[in-house]
């Protein structure tokens, strides 16, 4: 009997022992926020992450061996003169600290913060975050080292310079105005206005010629970018081979939170360089908009597929072009329009974020 009492008290100090040498991976998450879409946003993503990365997220503390904590408050700095405020989207509005505690005796392991302006900003980063809080979790010899997980260079997104060519399409589209001093509004004709002898009706014009845009992006923030760019196009409504020329810039908005794949809306403005002479008059500057899909192509890269609208400010003014048979009025009027369809390569210089920074890939 003693000596099966003493099996007994061995087996259960041996499992004690044993289970005391696995750590508990189970991770509660709690938090706070003044915003109830920060603290959504924060609670659905690290649970997502911690996940991802190999933890088991539980929803009660009592099953946990660590605690993910957040806080969620603006960011308040000191100025030169000692008063304090909010500070500006540039020094980032909000501060997300971050608390990792080992529940069995109630310690702080780790305390970090975070500064953002969009909670969109923190795609990128909320597993790195996550990660750097976990990491602090002792590892068992049957999981896989964070060494062994591939990792994505995400450094293509994060340049602070953009060489850019692409192959364009546009779409230049002229539609008649229509005018007093045509017959009915649209007609041509011979003769004189009040007793025409011959009257020819006008239709809007348009043309679908290949051209090239040649750029370079400076991106500012991790969400703006500008770039001067310059572009030629074949064609106007009479002669093909006519090249319009000219030279304008994009301002960009870059959205990163899909991974291998960056979205860039885009406001635009171009000034032509030049004119047919098929027109007396063609209005000087284009504004517009479009947006650019980015699509990874190696570590400093991406393919883009480019779509815009450009709207001419100001009438086109062409020279009427039809003869003898239809002479009259001398001048006819158009709004100008551009559809636009692109596809090139942009290359990248200078990585605005260390390649630490970079994405992890499970």
């Amino acid at each position: 009997m003693k000596k099966t009492l003493l099996l007994i008290v061995f087996i259960t100090l041996a499992g004690n022992s044993f289970a005391e040498d696995l750590p508990n991976r189970n991770i509660f998450i709690s938090g706070r926020a003044a915003n109830p879409t920060h603290y959504n946003f924060f609670h659905d993503n690290f649970r997502m992450e911690g996940e991802s990365l190999g933890y088991t997220i539980v929803d009660n503390i009592r099953d946990a061996g660590y605690t993910f904590r957040f806080e969620v408050f603006p960011n308040i700095v000191t100025y030169d003169d000692g008063s304090t405020g909010p500070a500006s989207p540039d020094e980032g509005l909000y501060t997300v600290i971050i608390y990792f505690i080992r529940n069995t005796d109630h310690v702080e392991l780790v305390t970090f913060s975070f500064i953002f302006t969009e909670i969109e900003e923190m795609y990128e980063y909320n597993q790195l975050v996550f990660f750097r809080a976990a990491v602090n979790i002792p590892v068992p010899e049957h999981h896989i080292e964070i060494s062994d997980i591939p990792q994505e260079n995400d450094t293509w997104r994060h340049k602070w310079l953009y060489l850019r060519a692409s192959f364009d399409f546009p779409i230049r589209f002229f539609a008649l105005e229509k005018s007093n001093d045509l017959i009915n509004g649209t007609g041509v004709y011979d003769g004189t206005f009040e007793n025409p002898g011959r009257v020819s009706p006008l239709d809007n014009k348009f043309i679908a010629l290949p051209g090239l845009t040649f750029g370079l992006e400076l991106q500012l923030l991790n969400w703006l970018s500008i770039e001067p760019l310059f572009q030629l196009s074949m064609g106007d409504p009479v002669k093909t081979l006519f090249v319009n020329v000219s030279t304008g810039v994009q301002l960009k908005f870059p959205v990163k939170s899909i991974r291998s794949l960056m979205l860039s809306p885009y406001g635009a403005f171009l000034y032509s360089l030049n004119k047919s002479s098929v027109f007396a008059d063609f209005p000087l500057f284009a504004v517009g908009g479009g947006i650019q899909i980015n699509i990874r192509g190696g570590e400093n890269g991406a393919f883009f597929l480019d779509l815009c609208y450009m709207y001419h400010i100001g009438p086109a003014i062409m020279y009427n072009l039809h003869g003898a048979l239809y002479p009259n009025p001398e001048l006819i009027r158009y709004r100008a329009n551009i559809i636009g369809l692109g596809v090139g390569f942009k290359h990248g210089f200078f990585d605005r974020l260390p390649r630490e920074n970079s994405s992890l890939v499970f």
